[in-house]
């Protein structure tokens, strides 16, 4: 092996091939390695941002079932507390918050949770409703 005075690095020229077939060698098994890695994580990646997705969906779709689901059964009881309440002397505030009263009481009664938002919509579709057949109210 030849080597100069200023460094440490073998000069021997036959061994160059060797060196550099070693290095190739090593560069591309690591280069694979990585890419490998690289492509099974952004895979992993990939179909756990989906599963994600895939559940916020469905959250989202039962939320609304769920919802739906209130609405079409109290719907007609919140209407008839409206009707009800429309003809009293009470002011609508006070109106609004008794039929919340009631339907959160009715709720209960069958067994039912609904949320504060939930309650305000059935009232706000009773009154809705009401107002379309009693224009005049």
């Amino acid at each position: 092996m030849n080597g100069c005075n200023d460094c440490t690095f073998p000069h021997d020229v036959e061994m160059y091939p060797v060196m550099m077939a070693s290095i190739k060698r090593w560069y591309e098994e690591t280069s694979i390695k990585k890419e490998k890695k690289m492509s099974f994580g952004s895979w992993l990646s990939g179909l756990f941002n989906k599963l994600i997705a895939a559940f916020k969906a469905f959250i989202k779709d039962a939320f609304d079932q769920a919802t739906q689901l209130a609405i079409g059964e109290f719907s007609a009881f919140a209407l008839s507390v409206v009707t009800t309440l429309a003809s009293t002397d009470l002011t609508s505030e006070a109106k609004r918050l008794e039929a919340f009263k009631k339907i959160k009481d009715e709720a209960i009664k069958r067994g039912k949770e609904l949320s504060d938002s939930v309650i305000n919509l059935l009232i706000e579709l009773a009154y809705s409703k009401y107002k379309a057949t009693h224009p005049t109210a």
